[in-house]
């Protein structure tokens, strides 16, 4: 915990107002134990949200059981509520969810009308966002393998999922070779 507290004093001496009080009150009140719990929710989020999956099977590996889930809850960290979030994809566009920065799932809409594609979501706070700035992220390239999987099975007709790896940055812009 201290090399995360150095993390944040660092970032707030560089950028004031980098943390809002409430995120290091949350901060102050974790063992390292929960911030581990943390980090490991932050290796697996996907634009700011996690699936929401009540299986053990897909979280379970990476110690996101429900009993964890609700412990990240209870610290502010992560939103149980059943959150739905809509991406509207017009004919022949696409719609990216960017994971760790690394990976791309592009959402194709192959066909000639407008789709509706709908994800449960659980989303990560506010405060959640702000910390995860100090946290240690471990890409887990089996894991979002598997979260593209999970997307492709929903049935949507005229939509292909595929994932892929972003190679490089030009003027702020993540790129990838396709």
């Amino acid at each position: 915990m201290q090399n995360v507290w150095a993390k944040v004093l660092t970032q707030e001496l560089s950028f004031p107002g980098s943390f809002s009080y409430k995120s290091l009150d949350i901060l102050k009140n974790m063992t390292s134990k929960d911030f581990k719990l943390f980090e490991s929710l932050c290796s697996v989020n996907v634009d700011n949200a996690i699936l929401n999956e009540k299986d053990n099977d897909f979280y379970g590996p990476y110690n996101l059981y429900w009993v964890n889930l609700l412990k990240l809850k209870e610290f502010n960290l992560i939103s149980m509520e059943d959150t739905n979030r809509t991406y509207t994809i017009q004919p022949g566009k696409s719609v990216g969810l960017i994971y760790a920065n690394e990976y791309i799932i592009l959402l194709k809409n192959n066909s000639e009308q407008e789709i509706m594609y709908k994800l449960e979501l659980f989303l990560l706070t506010q405060f959640a966002i702000e910390l995860s700035s100090v946290a240690l992220i471990t890409v887990r390239d089996n894991f979002i393998v598997e979260y593209a999987k999970k997307l492709k099975l929903k049935k949507n007709n005229g939509l292909s999922v595929t994932l892929h790896k972003i190679n490089f940055i030009i003027n702020g812009q993540k790129k990838m070779h396709i």
